[in-house]
């Protein structure tokens, strides 16, 4: 028989450091020439200074060339780094420009794959875990989507929720058309009568915010599970997709999560 060894153990994260606080003041505008710049200091801002992001891109709004960059950064592909890219995707929901609506359309429906193939996960560590890049961007992208906020987007939006192939996508789209149009109960009947028969109890399902409480989100999801008549949710195993990953800096109203 071949040899075995146990699953090597997490390795816990360093100590943290003393550190500057942040300066509100620091970072370059969203400008053309400063895009890359501004994107890689977009990503490193503390959550609880989300704000200053979102006045830096107002800033921006109407500038159509950087509008224009961003687009096209859209479709540099392979992508090199994905966690850039999802800033860029939250930039460009922040500027609500009603142009944006078709890219980011196309950018969810589209059907390659995002970035190279990866390795196999090494087996012998259990806490690695792994991600599927095209779904995560894809579930961001249809975020930004609705929160455009226009006819065009929403309707775009109700699509994907939908006939999306992936189901994390579809998860995202029916919490942002939701979070977009006020949760109310014409939107959540709307998505009823659109949505796949498995996806229906997600509709209207309680929205998890920086300042949850991860039980008391937990009773809450399972009472509206259990008042639907679904058993408790299975938990992703290994190899699986997670579901909607929470938006970085970004979330729209403010309801920012790490």
């Amino acid at each position: 028989m071949p040899e075995t060894h146990p699953p090597t153990e997490c390795e816990p994260p360093p100590p943290f450091e003393d550190f500057e606080p942040f300066d509100p003041a620091s970072g370059p505008p969203l400008k053309l020439e400063t895009l890359d710049e501004f994107l890689q200091w977009a990503a490193a801002v503390p959550v609880s200074d989300v704000e200053v992001i979102r006045a830096r891109i107002a800033d921006s709004r109407g500038d159509d060339a950087v509008v224009d960059r961003l687009h096209e950064e859209l479709w540099a592909l392979p992508l090199v780094d994905v966690s850039r890219h999802r800033v860029l995707l939250a930039t460009i929901g922040e500027l609500r420009d009603g142009r944006s609506a078709g890219k980011l359309h196309e950018f969810v429906w589209y059907e390659g794959e995002f970035t190279p193939p990866q390795p196999s996960p090494d087996e012998s560590r259990s806490c690695q875990f792994e991600l599927d890049a095209t779904e995560m961007l894809q579930a961001r992208a249809v975020e930004m989507l609705a929160f455009l906020n226009t006819d065009e987007a929403s309707t775009a939006t109700l699509e994907v929720a939908a006939r999306h192939p992936k189901r994390a996508v579809r998860l995202a789209a029916i919490d942002a058309y939701l979070f977009n149009h006020g949760d109310t109960a014409d939107a959540a009947e709307k998505l009823h009568g659109l949505v796949p028969p498995e996806d229906r109890s997600a509709v209207g399902l309680p929205r998890r915010t920086r300042d949850t409480d991860p039980q008391d989100l937990e009773r809450m999801m399972l009472a509206q599970l259990n008042a639907d008549g679904h058993d408790r949710p299975e938990l992703p195993t290994p190899g699986q997709s997670p579901g909607p990953v929470s938006r970085s800096w970004y979330q729209p109203g403010g309801h920012d999560v790490p």
